[in-house]
């Protein structure tokens, strides 16, 4: 009876198990927040696109319109722009980190031998 208790509850016991579900959860986490960033980085550039019409049309429509101004909001928009893609990049790497670990961690599990 104990053996069969054990063999059921084994996968709780077996740390090698453990560690494939932890490393599971984690890249699970890891890929939720990367698709929700990509969804705000969406929504972030469209507002980004607007704000860049805007102030390329001043520039195109104004001809007294100060190209300082416009150097300087331009700046403004792609420096977002680049911190939210380089947030987003970083998410990206941890999941293929991620799930690199899963898979080597997948690698070492002891597979049950088959039943003849």
């Amino acid at each position: 009876m104990h053996q069969s208790l054990r063999s059921q509850g084994e996968e709780e016991e077996d740390p090698e198990m453990y560690n494939f579900h932890q490393a599971v959860d984690m890249l699970q986490e890891a890929q939720d927040m990367l698709v929700d960033e990509h969804q705000q980085c969406i929504a972030e550039n469209r507002e980004y696109l607007k704000q860049e019409e805007a102030v390329l049309t001043r520039v195109e429509q104004d001809v007294d319109y100060d190209i300082e101004d416009y150097a300087r909001a331009l700046d403004v928009i792609l420096q977002r722009k680049i911190n939210r893609l380089k947030t987003m990049q970083d998410k990206l790497n941890k999941v293929r980190s991620q799930l690199h670990k899963e898979e080597e961690i997948s690698k070492t599990l002891r597979r049950p031998a088959k039943k003849r």
